[in-house]
């Protein structure tokens, strides 16, 4: 990446809010006008990437210097044959001699690159011990033929994981308003709900969302890392901000950002190559909606957290503070708890685990806006959620055919896990304190 060109860019040209409807600016302007921004800052700064032709990539050694002697090597190779058949061994000689040097050169530069390269592949474990040097152990170890055996299988298996279900349509759910609960429902009255002001974003809650933004990561369909997003929102905070409450205030999840290239990655060993279910659905969303996500949680999160019963008491995990491995640890206590005493005192200890199929594929949009509901979360945060769940679409192969998504939560999203926690009926069932589990 080139950071001088891209903050030429950045510096010179204004992000807007795009063009203005009838003397405002819309939502859907304003988040077409900052993919546009970041399309171009990246066209500027950043070169195209060309895929490498398919089951020949380069290896970690490999470099324009090489490519460049090969070329060379290949045509005086060429030079060499036609000079052999035309005039004979005799005839030949310098060619002959042109091609040998030039294949010794090309010879020694591999041997010299691929010492290099080692050298900076060892160096590398230590500070990225999941990179290159573990991608060429698993390639050692690893059995291709899982990798390869989904391709061409896709819509086949999108069509398992999938399932067809019923449009939601958001007009003949409850209202996402709070009901009024400071005083008896009265059906006559009509105000019953109280109106709400919608709070905007605030730039603490801009920048702490793009701080947590990995680096790293696969991009979405466009293709644009979230490196990029982060600088431009640390450039242009205030003109970043202004878009996303754009969004905020009609309630509106562009329809670009709900859009995801499906990977679908085989869930390892004794799982069937050949059945669908093998495979787990990995959405790669694209950036500047990853991004409102995440705005989103956090201020789903703070609300969540803010009440009693905002959260189940027996939820471990995507939980500040809490994780699995707290679970584990009262798992382990109510073990070793139950084995105290004599054999005669001894109390039954039994851990059940449940596995649900396709959870998070499956679940009914309805049941995550009745849990919303039910927890009396804000009415934006609400609208904002119902539009981020409808009209979702799934680019599935090579061919990235668009397939519309009715029910689920996309796999690689954050907000995804929370909608999954909060309408978990299992989290929230009360256990008898006799069963101390």
């Amino acid at each position: 990446m080139n950071l001088e060109a891209f903050y030429t860019y950045v510096t010179t040209n204004p992000l807007t809010r795009g063009r203005r409807v009838e003397g405002v600016f819309s939502a859907e302007a304003a988040a077409e006008s900052l993919d546009s921004y970041i399309t171009e800052a990246c066209n500027t700064s950043m070169p195209l990437r060309t895929p490498a032709p398919r089951g020949r990539k380069p290896m970690y050694w490999w470099t324009d210097d090489i490519a460049d002697l090969r070329s060379m090597a290949l045509s005086l190779r060429r030079r060499y044959q036609s000079c052999l058949r035309r005039y004979g061994p005799d005839g030949s000689a310098e060619s002959k001699a042109n091609y040998t040097t030039a294949k010794k050169n090309l010879r020694r530069e591999i041997r010299i690159s691929k010492e290099r390269g080692w050298r900076v592949l060892c160096a590398s474990v230590d500070a990225n011990p999941w990179g290159q040097p573990y991608k060429l152990v698993m390639k050692k170890f690893g059995d291709g033929s899982t990798r390869l055996a989904s391709r061409g299988r896709e819509q086949e298996i999108a069509d398992h994981l999938f399932t067809a279900k019923p449009v939601t349509v958001w007009e003949q759910q409850p209202s996402p308003a709070a009901v009024n609960i400071l005083g008896i429902p009265n059906p006559d009255e009509e105000d019953q709900f109280r109106v709400r002001d919608i709070p905007e974003f605030t730039l603490e809650e801009l920048l702490k969302s793009t701080k947590k933004m990995s680096s790293g990561k696969a991009g979405g369909p466009s293709g644009i890392p979230n490196e990029i997003l982060k600088r431009i929102v640390l450039a242009k905070p205030r003109s970043t901000l202004n878009i996303y409450n754009a969004c905020l205030n009609e309630s509106k999840f562009l329809s670009t950002w709900k859009k995801a290239k499906l990977v679908l990655l085989h869930k390892g060993p004794g799982k069937p190559v050949e059945a669908p279910s093998s495979y787990r659905p990995i959405c790669l969303l694209d950036t500047p909606g990853k991004l409102l996500e995440r705005l989103l949680l956090l201020r789903l999160d703070s609300f969540l957290d803010s009440r009693r019963d905002g959260r189940a008491g027996n939820q471990f995990g995507f939980r500040k503070g809490i994780s699995t491995e707290s679970a584990v640890e009262v798992v382990t206590k109510l073990a070793t708890h139950a084995a105290t005493g004599n054999w005669r005192q001894k109390k039954l200890c039994v851990l059940v685990t449940l596995d649900v199929k396709n959870a998070f594929n499956s679940l009914q949009w309805p049941v995550i806006d009745e849990s919303l509901r039910n927890k009396g979360t804000p009415e934006y945060l609400v609208r904002m959620i119902r539009s981020w769940l409808s009209g979702r679409q799934l680019l599935v192969g090579d061919q990235r055919i668009s397939r519309a998504v009715k029910c689920g939560v996309p796999q690689g999203s954050v907000l995804g896990v929370t909608g999954q926690y909060i309408s978990a009926k299992i989290s929230s069932v009360k256990i008898s304190p006799i069963q101390n589990i």
